[in-house]
């Protein structure tokens, strides 16, 4: 009424906002009955949820760690049993028959060849060496 009349001596300019409420509880709007949430810190639930998720994170680890550890015993193992295996006349036999291939690849233009036999021809030192280490 004061401003209408001009007389603004004692009236305060009035901040949009709920009457009654200070200027602090406007600030936080939150539905009646819902607590006002702190953005620092997080919800029970939310927490929870957190530390399922990390347990599962580590359990997944774990198992992919067992899984490569099992899968590399096993290679090891084949390895050592095919190793053990392999009858040193049938691998001679093997080789003499990959050389005997070289052989007959050498003489081709290395233009005509695809890549494997480009390789096969790379491998004959070590298919040499292999031959002579078998010692038969």
């Amino acid at each position: 009424r004061k401003e209408r009349e001009g007389n603004t001596s004692g009236a305060v300019k009035v901040k949009p906002g709920v009457p009654g409420m200070t200027s602090s509880a406007s600030k936080k709007k939150a539905p009646v009955g819902m607590a006002v949430e702190e953005s620092a810190s997080k919800s029970k639930n939310a927490l929870r949820r957190e530390r399922q998720r990390q347990a599962k994170e580590r359990a997944t680890e774990a198992e992919r760690l067992k899984a490569e550890e099992e899968e590399a015993k096993k290679k090891a193992e084949d390895e050592a049993k095919n190793s053990a295996t392999i009858d040193p006349e049938k691998r001679a036999k093997k080789i003499k028959k990959l050389l005997k291939q070289i052989d007959e690849l050498k003489p081709k233009d290395a233009g005509d060849l695809n890549d494997d036999q480009k390789a096969k021809i790379a491998s004959e030192d070590t298919l040499r060496e292999e031959l002579a280490g078998l010692a038969i």
